[in-house]
């Protein structure tokens, strides 16, 4: 096991990142490049996307699939087409939300394809939630490399009106693979001969019990004769 070397503290500000994940339901033809007809935002009473954390249970028929989203901070897609579909929304320390006889386009997603259906679910908060619920960071795991230098990562925090959404950031593992913006969420490349693996850590302000951590590698030059090193 890796031993975690030093840490180091950064504040940055909550920002948002919002990418699709397309995640099939049952009976679709995934893999030929066609979405999911159903896309369900996700989002509390005041608007802010909830859907990162969230799972939503497609059920038609006999017929029942759980998906999510890990890239998306509002959206989760899936259902198959031709369908109609009751979908549950839940998310830890909010109510569950059932949309019932939501009717997905389209008769085929490898033929005739119909388009996609957005659809709103609004979650309440449940009885004795903490303040501060999940802090949530896009994309998970990455790789850096001469090719692809610099990745930014989205912050999400699911808080009370009126509590900050700062987080502090740790860096454990090989710190000085990489560097990081604290302003803009940056993280860039550093090229060294060895592979560096860096864990990074955002905790939330006002509870730095509430936290969620992504994995980069930091690929290592020269990796054969022929590969250029370091400058």
């Amino acid at each position: 096991m890796r031993r975690m070397s030093r840490f180091v503290p950064l504040v940055v500000l909550a920002a948002f990142s919002s990418a699709c994940l397309n995640i099939f339901g049952a009976g679709d033809c995934a893999g030929i490049g066609h979405e999911p007809p159903l896309n369900v935002t996700v989002r509390d009473a005041a608007g802010h996307a909830l859907a990162l954390g969230a799972v939503a249970t497609f059920s038609s028929g006999g017929n029942s699939a759980a998906d999510s989203s890990l890239s998306d901070s509002l959206t989760i897609s899936g259902g198959s087409p031709g369908l109609t579909w009751d979908i549950a929304v839940s998310k830890r320390y909010y109510l569950t939300t059932v949309l019932h006889g939501v009717k997905a386009p389209g008769r085929n997603a490898c033929n005739g394809f119909g388009g996609v259906n957005t659809v709103p679910a609004v979650l309440s908060l449940a009885a004795g939630a903490p303040p501060v619920r999940s802090v949530s960071l896009i994309p998970k795991d990455f790789t850096l490399d001469r090719t692809h230098s610099q990745d930014t990562l989205g912050v999400v925090v699911d808080a009370n009106p009126g509590l900050s959404r700062a987080v502090l950031w740790q860096v454990f593992g090989d710190t000085d693979a990489v560097s990081i913006d604290s302003t803009m969420g940056i993280v860039s490349y550093r090229c060294r001969v060895h592979t560096g693996f860096v864990q990074l850590v955002a905790r939330s302000r006002v509870d730095t019990t509430v936290f969620d951590l992504v994995h980069v590698v930091s690929q290592g030059h020269p990796g054969s004769p022929t590969d250029p090193p370091c400058p």
